[in-house]
């Protein structure tokens, strides 16, 4: 019986007539590259729902309780109406936090490109094909592992915050005048 890994089956590694570091790189790299990027879709998928649903519920439940409030004298619904605001409050902030839904179409495409590159070397089809050695075709299929994930980290740090090469930053003052700190 074949063992399949996220689609791509795995008996065809073990059979073919790869080199033992060959066959290491497609079982301890792309293999757990192609299992890593298809958990941590399912994952963005999740929090994007969870936290989709979340914001959803709270912000019409504020919506309700805060007019059910106008027309009651409980005071227990101004409570309730301030925690549903900030369970919303708190969902939406993660949401700009975490980005499940970036997340989720750039780890998709990712695991996409990974698992159609992985099938077209196996099953020796274009660009492959066309290679004149095991060699040749492998050290494409090496290339191109790792330009995907390396395409996709750069893609992911780039976001992150950075320190501007200019120290000297400019401020607007209470007069609506620019001033250098």
């Amino acid at each position: 019986m074949s063992e399949f890994v996220e689609g791509i089956d795995k008996t065809l590694i073990e059979s073919g007539s790869f080199s033992e570091s060959q066959r290491e790189f497609l079982n301890n790299r792309l293999m757990h590259e192609i299992s890593w990027f298809a958990k941590a879709t399912r994952r963005s998928r999740n929090i994007y729902f969870t936290l989709s649903v979340i914001s959803i519920v709270t912000t019409s439940l504020t919506a309700l309780v805060t007019t059910a409030n106008a027309l009651s004298e409980y005071k227990i619904l101004e409570w309730i109406g301030a925690g549903l605001g900030l369970s919303a409050s708190i969902s939406i902030g993660f949401f700009a936090l975490y980005q499940p839904w970036e997340n989720w179409k750039r780890r998709s495409l990712v695991l996409e490109n990974l698992k159609d590159e992985c099938r077209r070397f196996l099953v020796n089809v274009e660009p492959y094909k066309e290679m004149s050695n095991k060699d040749e075709s492998f050290e494409k299929l090496f290339n191109e592992v790792q330009s995907i994930i390396y395409g996709y980290k750069t893609g992911y740090f780039s976001k992150a915050p950075f320190k501007p090469e200019n120290p000297d930053m400019e401020t607007i003052d209470e007069n609506n005048s620019k001033q250098t700190v």
